[in-house]
């Protein structure tokens, strides 16, 4: 049977999320694993609240995942915290070890980063790491200080990087 983990939100609904993520992959006949990265108060109207799960429990959920049950999958929704993805101004010797553990899996499909860049030691771990990388939390900044000109804001970003 083929095994997919989904890291999102709860939706106390159960319309959205987890819960939907959950239903969605046992119906394909995927059994279904899941990180929770937020708990939120919501119905069809919309939310009300949300509690964000601090970043190392987070962890500690993806750790358990990964060193019992391999996914064949991983689908990634709410992510409601910088202080889960949110710019690294180095990846420390945890996170380059947890990195090290997924490239050890041997994975069929390219690796992805997907938090943290915003500097040339961040993008230098990321590049020896994974295929490739997601910047955003660190353009979003870089977007808000400029007043909205993505120009500006790329720039900036690509100086920060190329330092």
């Amino acid at each position: 049977m083929k095994t997919a983990l989904s890291i999102a939100g709860s939706d106390s609904s159960g319309g959205a999320g987890i819960q939907a993520d959950i239903k969605t992959m046992t119906m394909n006949g995927v059994f279904a694993m899941t990180a929770v990265t937020a708990l939120t108060a919501q119905n069809t109207t919309g939310v009300t609240g949300i509690l964000e799960v601090d970043p190392p429990f987070l962890a500690q959920q993806l750790d358990a995942v990964f060193s019992d049950i391999r996914p064949d999958a991983v689908k990634i929704g709410m992510v409601s915290s910088a202080a889960i993805t949110g710019a690294q101004h180095n990846f420390d010797e945890a996170k380059q070890q947890y990195f090290r553990r997924i490239d050890a899996m041997h994975l069929r499909n390219p690796r992805m980063i997907g938090f943290g860049i915003s500097n040339r030691q961040t993008l230098k771990a990321a590049q020896d790491n994974a295929a490739g990388a997601i910047i955003g939390s660190k353009f979003v900044t870089l977007l808000d200080e400029a007043d909205g000109d993505a120009d500006l804001a790329l720039d900036r970003l690509l100086q920060a990087l190329n330092q």
